[in-house]
């Protein structure tokens, strides 16, 4: 399984790599903002200001001291050009990136690095950044992310996001940093360090919108309801202790649900003592238990814990067949109407499934996990779990059963 932070990797800035993205640019020469200084002399003396662009003071004779300007606080910086190295793959980088910014606020010394996506949604780190002395780079430092289209906060250690520097250069104002940027692919094929420029936005920056973080729960209305969907009756799903996880995502597959607990996989030797105390048994690597409506499987992923539930009993969906001119031969005298249905998996075996006519279609219901089956004729099968030769008819050739619920029509080719 690809390591965790891959993922967040993934998911907050398309394929920016989370370890070792540390570089520090040296200043631009020691050259000063042009409004660096000013000085005063006379009886008059100087002027004090503050603000942003600072101010100046002097008197009695007495030369100013230096004005630094703030040149990171309240800032929004654009991307203005890309490059990399190797530059193989900079069509890629400046896809990905082209249309990311990075808001600085003055409140908090907040930073959020915005990547946006289809529609409204948008990807996001967030953390604080220092002036460093001079005032000509600032270090961010990283602490959590943001994905809109989850509406998931993910904490990050400086481990998996170590501090980075912005420099900005008081010749072009432009700012620049340089971080690792790896192919969003999993695995990914490429890497390569990007350098990027960026210019302070006309506007003030303004927050993004995202919501304050949801105290982390484990998610009981949600798997009960896909227990009563399942019809299980009697195997129950222990919950984990989540009051030191940092967040709980779930993924609904139909029949199956998995569960990652982020920060949870100190967890994993108490979740599987629970299994056994709730009546399972460990076999092939999964959790079952005799009455097999359920199988569980845990792993651990670094700090992060994956459950993955599976429903075992067989959910019943619909097939309905309309049959045309050319397959009339199905629909002749009294015959019976059969499919012979069985799964890619040799553990399940075939079965037949008699179809209720109604004029000129046909319907079965069979379970989801067969997935292919054989049409047939027949006075009658005596035994629903064999094929007998002769007590069949004639048939279709074989078609795939496809769709998981609600009523389909497959267009098989029927033959005589």
């Amino acid at each position: 399984m690809k390591k965790i932070k891959s993922i967040l990797a993934l998911l907050l800035l398309g394929g920016l790599i989370v370890t070792g993205c540390e570089k520090k640019q040296s200043d631009t020469g020691g050259s000063q903002p042009n409004n660096s200084s000013q000085s005063g002399s006379g009886d008059n003396g100087g002027q004090q200001g503050g603000g942003d662009n600072g101010g100046q003071q002097g008197g009695g004779g007495q030369q100013g001291g230096n004005v630094q300007t703030n040149h990171f606080g309240n800032k929004k910086l654009t991307v203005e050009s890309i490059s990399a190295t190797p530059a193989d793959h900079l069509s890629d980088i400046q896809s990905m990136y082209g249309n990311a910014y990075i808001s600085l606020f003055n409140e908090g010394n907040a930073v959020e690095m915005i990547l946006p996506s289809e529609g409204e949604d948008f990807q996001a780190v967030l953390g604080t950044f220092a002036v460093n002395e001079g005032g000509l780079t600032a270090t961010v430092t990283i602490t959590e992310s943001y994905v809109s289209a989850l509406d998931m906060h993910f904490s990050i250690s400086a481990e998996e996001f170590p501090p980075f520097v912005i420099t900005f250069n008081a010749t072009t104002s432009k700012y620049s940093l340089t971080m690792p940027v790896e192919d969003p692919a999993s695995p990914p094929t490429w890497q390569a360090n990007a350098t990027f420029i960026c210019v302070a936005a006309a506007e003030a920056p303004t927050h993004a919108n995202i919501p304050e973080a949801t105290p982390v729960a484990w998610p009981t209305a949600l798997i009960q309801a896909k227990l009563t969907e399942w019809g299980v009756e009697h195997d129950t799903v222990p919950a984990v202790d989540v009051s030191g996880a940092t967040s709980v995502m779930h993924n609904d597959a139909g029949t199956s649900l998995s569960i990652m607990v982020m920060g949870g996989g100190d967890q994993e030797t108490a979740y599987k003592s629970a299994l056994e105390e709730a009546g399972y048994v460990l076999q092939s690597m999964s959790y079952k238990t005799t009455n097999a409506e359920l199988q569980i499987s845990v792993m651990k992923a670094e700090n992060n814990l994956m459950i993955s539930i599976t429903c075992l009993i067989p959910q019943i969906v619909s097939y309905t067949f309309e049959i045309n001119e050319s397959n009339q031969w199905i629909l002749n005298d009294s015959a019976k109407i059969y499919i012979w249905a069985w799964s890619t998996y040799p553990e399940i075996p075939g079965h037949w499934y008699l179809g209720e006519k109604v004029e000129n279609t046909i319907t079965f219901y069979i379970p989801a996990n067969l997935s292919d089956g054989i049409m047939a004729r027949s006075a009658g099968m005596s035994d629903l779990d064999a094929w007998i030769d002769s007590e069949v008819w004639n048939s279709s050739g074989q078609f795939s059963l496809s769709g998981t619920s609600g009523a389909i029509t497959p267009a098989p080719v029927i033959e005589a």
